[in-house]
């Protein structure tokens, strides 16, 4: 959804353009197209990912492994109730504010609506959190300390719900630049301060929990404050109402609770089991691993915002075959990009998580790579799911969604009690790689196209020869660990992408992307995209 409204605009200019024009031409405005939008996308989701993941090795560090587990307990019934609490209602104002753009009354009907059913759904929830916090500490979880952490992410559901919808509506305003700075840069920003100085204070858990209080809280304000400055009056919006709006909009958002519980079972179900068999001492060591591996899907995301309007706008086209050679693009690009951070994962786990999250953590070596194996594959195969978005085939999804999430359930059920942290790894890094498997079937079924070819071998070879290199130096190495990570992860790439390039793995459209980047970098010699030409059959 985080499309700014030019883009959007290039999609229907194109839309109304390009019919009759040959494919390969579709196909070259298409991921042009992609790419273009691409920037301000990129830019938030790379740094948020990396502030987000930075908070998390502070209070790892700052509070120790008990209580770093006792925060991530609370968080995931915070993060599991915060979905329900939302309703889906952040959909619908993407949805629909954009649908009714032209008629300021009915966006107003629309927002206004959207405002009135998240308060008493977010009040209720945040009130039962509230009331059944210390029931759910000391009866659940047998953690005295989980009583003001829950009553204290109680309160901040009411602002996560708040700022969910204000980011929402800017994305559909098409003024996604603040969204960028509020949420991926401003909060996390926030965050950490907080945090920081909380810690220097001697204030440790709570603290840690204060400061996601006080982060959503900012960004509730900011969000809506920006909101005010681009039209959308509250006074104003409030005093709208639209019967059949109303409706539309609940009957739209309410089945998107059901997708978000799935969804929030297959997040969450590790921690949540883990804190009720093992210990937050568990609960702290895989929450080490569990962030670390989630470093995979960052060139995923970044691509999933923009691939569905684009496949979307060419199936509206009826261009089916440059819709999947789109799909075979994205994919080779993730692909591609991620391989080489799998790579490292593998070689230095060690290493990073003794550097990002000290010495007491290491324990969660093992989970991070098996974990990391889930994350990989999602990465390389979410495009399939987005597709089934694009063809309209929510339902199927949902159902396999959802059988995804039995199947977590139930590994996690079976693998916890007898191996703990390793069981939940492998229980969770099963799921991913089942569900996702299962929507690349599905999309080789609707589509007629799987994006995988003979291809692959080229940087899986690169990736295998140079980690086999990597390996032998650090035998023979005798530097430390984080010294050799320092040196030897730079030349690991650097080698990998010119194994890449000499195995000729890259095609045309990947050097007419390139270009788009340099012409859009203010980079007129275009020196990449030339130089990897030289590669290219």
């Amino acid at each position: 959804y985080a499309i700014t409204a030019k883009t959007a605009k290039n999609f229907i200019n194109l839309s109304a353009n390009k019919r009759g024009m040959p494919k390969e031409k579709t196909k070259k405005d298409s991921v042009t197209t992609l790419v273009e939008s691409a920037g301000i996308v990129f830019l938030g989701v790379i740094v948020g990912k990396l502030l987000n993941y930075g908070y998390r090795a502070i209070t790892a560090r700052g509070l120790g492994i008990a209580e770093y587990g006792t925060l991530n307990i609370g968080l995931s019934i915070f993060g599991f109730l915060g979905f329900i609490a939302l309703f889906g209602l952040n959909q619908g104002a993407e949805r629909y504010v954009p649908y009714y753009i032209k008629n300021k009354q009915k966006v107003n009907a629309v927002i206004s609506t959207v405002l009135r059913l998240a308060l008493p759904i977010s009040l209720t929830v945040s009130i039962v959190m509230i009331l059944s916090a210390r029931t759910l500490a000391e009866v659940v979880f047998h953690n005295e300390q989980l009583t003001m952490v829950f009553v204290l992410l109680g309160i901040a559901t009411i602002a996560q719900v708040f700022t969910e919808i204000g980011t929402s509506l800017m994305r559909a305003l098409g003024i996604i630049k603040y969204q960028v700075y509020i949420k991926n840069i401003i909060e996390p920003i926030t965050k950490i301060a907080i945090t920081g100085m909380l810690f220097i204070a001697g204030i440790k858990l709570m603290g840690a929990t204060i400061a996601i209080l006080a982060s959503l809280i900012i960004s509730m304000v900011l969000s809506y404050r920006v909101l005010s400055k681009k039209g959308i009056k509250l006074e104003e919006v409030l005093k709208s109402k639209d019967k059949k709006i109303f409706l539309e909009v609940l009957r739209f958002s309410w089945p998107l609770l059901i997708t978000a519980v799935v969804f929030n079972v297959m997040k969450w179900t590790d921690t949540i089991m883990l804190g009720i068999w093992k210990s937050e001492i568990d609960v702290g060591i895989y929450n080490a691993a569990a962030p670390t591996a989630e470093i995979l899907t960052i060139f995923m995301v970044c691509f999933s915002s923009l691939f569905i309007p684009t496949m979307s706008r060419l199936l509206a086209m009826r261009e089916e075959e440059t819709m999947r050679s789109v799909y075979r693009t994205v994919t080779r690009w993730v692909f591609f990009l991620t391989l080489p951070i799998y790579g490292i994962l593998w070689i230095f786990p060690k290493e990073i998580i003794s550097l990002l999250f000290g010495g007491e953590y290491i324990a969660a070596v093992i989970p991070l790579m098996i974990l990391s194996t889930g994350s990989f594959i999602l990465a390389i195969t979410s495009m399939s799911t987005d597709i089934l978005n694009v063809l309209n085939k929510t339902k199927v999804k949902m159902i396999v969604r959802t059988g995804g999430a039995i199947l977590n359930v139930l590994l996690n059920l079976i693998l916890i009690p007898k191996w703990g942290i390793i069981g939940a790894a492998i229980g969770t890094a099963i799921s991913l790689g089942v569900y996702n498997l299962v929507g690349l079937y599905l999309t080789y079924r609707y589509l007629k196209v799987q994006p995988f070819s003979w291809r692959y071998i080229k940087p899986l070879a690169a990736v295998g020869i140079t980690g086999a290199l990597t390996y032998m130096v650090r035998s023979n190495a005798t530097v430390n660990g984080t010294v050799e990570l320092f040196i030897l992860a730079p030349i690991f790439l650097i080698m990998y992408g010119v194994i890449v390039l000499a195995l000729r793995f890259f095609t045309k459209d990947d050097v007419d992307a390139l270009k788009t980047i340099e012409i859009k970098m203010g980079l007129q010699r275009q020196v990449l995209s030339k130089f990897v030409e030289k590669f290219v059959r």
